[in-house]
């Protein structure tokens, strides 16, 4: 995870069944987790900024596994 939390659900395979969508669409309408997410999604532009935000991807990706190795 590049910001260091999740943002936005994944609902891969199994998780990705009608149910399990609209309840993560349900917290998002509105109320603490819509702003929450916003707030989360300024953050990522801020740290990725404008342009080039590939290569700063890749950095910050080459970065993270350096330090697992």
């Amino acid at each position: 995870q590049i910001a260091g939390r999740a943002i936005v659900p994944e609902l891969l395979q199994e998780e990705a069944r009608p149910e399990d969508i609209a309840a993560a669409l349900v917290t998002l309408l509105d109320g603490p987790a819509r702003a929450a997410q916003l707030e989360a999604l300024e953050d990522m532009c801020a740290l990725l900024g404008d342009g080039g935000s590939d290569r700063k991807v890749a950095a910050i990706a080459a970065d993270m596994l350096s330090e697992r190795s």
